[in-house]
């Protein structure tokens, strides 16, 4: 309502204002059983927005009235935050590395985990290190043993959804199970700030907490909260939670014997539930994991233990991202492959016509013939020969 009669108050011309607001009374007035607008607020030219008596009966009278909502949503909210533009900026992840043929050209990463490489930038490697370090080439099969033969699982029977509250049923399940960490992957802890619950944590007797907010922190059950580096108690003599944003690239020095709770949810990948167990650093070692999931989660059936089917089902999440991810990589390759050929490589038109932004896909494709369809439209017959190798590579 402030917004609405501030942009009242800016339209050129008092005619106009008046007009304007004039049409908001009549409409009040026109209801059935409706009283006349207040006498305080009648007029424009009465308003004023310091008076909190005078803006409560303003907000009272035209709250539900829809000349003023369709006044302030074209006005206000639809200026604002649906700005359209006739071009967009047009960068993919192909961009980022230099090309193949460059120069001195090296493109160089790492990653814990790779079954997602196939969607990567064409000119992303995986390195052969089994010369160098056989032992790497059974790294993934080394986690999926461990976490087979070592975690368990358990059920978050009381978890609503729905509910606000629904956090604190992950929390409790942590402190009746005595974890020295919660890894929250499945995002279960949705609703709460890490700071929120780890005053809950220490209000019911867990002495120190760790958690991220803008930079590790400790609290203890004194309600006194110190960052990491400043703390005199080390994580390893808390209870850490890692936030669904903290399940990776996170390290923390737990204690050697350390049992996570580790939450999962429908989307969860492997790569997603490796770079999570791969919080503890000593997995391999004395350090379990607890893998924690909703009832409604539909694993896998099969005369199996719970720990199997939850690996077979975040197997299957990955196969069905990667062959959702092919069809948008396509895109991305043809695109990089074009800007190569000379086409202009930031700039491209911005789809604005209702027609296009809500047709559903006409013909189903292939990413194959997705991406011949799109290289055959935009690789010109005497394209650059950077780009007709790229294109062959790819």
């Amino acid at each position: 309502m402030r917004q609405a009669i501030k942009a009242l108050s800016e339209k050129k011309g008092v005619t106009r204002m008046t007009k304007e607001y004039r049409r908001w009374c009549s409409f009040v007035e026109s209801l059935p059983d409706s009283p006349p607008v207040p006498t305080s607020i009648n007029t424009f030219a009465k308003l004023d927005l310091s008076n909190s008596e005078q803006f409560k009966i303003c907000f009272e009278t035209f709250k539900l009235a829809p000349p003023t909502i369709y006044f302030w949503l074209g006005e206000v909210l639809f200026p604002a935050h649906f700005t359209v533009f006739p071009q967009q900026l047009m960068k993919t992840a192909f961009d980022v590395p230099p090309s193949s043929l460059e120069v001195g050209s090296r493109a160089v990463g790492f990653s814990g985990t790779k079954e997602a490489h196939s969607l990567l930038p064409s000119q992303v490697r995986i390195t052969d290190m089994s010369d160098d370090a056989p032992e790497l080439q059974a790294t993934d099969g080394s986690m999926l043993d461990l976490v087979y033969s070592t975690a368990t699982c358990v059920q978050l029977e009381n978890y609503d959804a729905d509910s606000s509250e629904s956090w604190k049923v992950v929390l409790d399940k942590a402190i009746s199970m005595n974890v020295n960490a919660i890894i929250d992957k499945g995002g279960l802890l949705v609703g709460v700030t890490p700071r929120d619950a780890a005053k809950y944590l220490v209000s019911k007797d867990i002495t120190h907490v760790t958690f991220f907010e803008d930079n590790w922190r400790i609290a203890d059950s004194n309600g006194r909260e110190l960052p990491k580096a400043e703390s005199p108690v080390p994580e390893a003599d808390t209870m850490v939670i890692y936030d669904e944003a903290r399940t990776r690239g996170s390290d923390m020095k737990l204690k050697r014997d350390a049992v996570a709770l580790l939450t999962i949810d429908s989307r969860t990948t492997k790569d997603d539930f490796m770079q999570a167990v791969g919080r503890l650093r000593q997995f391999a070692r004395r350090q379990k994991v607890i893998v924690a999931y909703l009832p409604s989660l539909q694993l896998p059936s099969g005369n199996t233990t719970d720990i199997a089917r939850v690996l077979r089902f975040v197997v299957n999440n990955s196969v069905q991202a990667i062959d959702s991810g092919l069809i948008p990589w396509c895109d991305s390759a043809t695109r990089h492959g074009a800007i190569l050929g000379g086409i202009p490589n930031s700039l491209e038109p911005c789809p604005l016509a209702l027609d296009v932004l809500y047709a559903a896909p006409c013909v189903p494709e292939t990413p194959n013939d997705r991406f011949h369809r799109q290289k055959n439209d935009l690789l010109a017959p005497n394209s650059p020969i950077v780009s007709q190798h790229f294109f062959a590579e790819i």
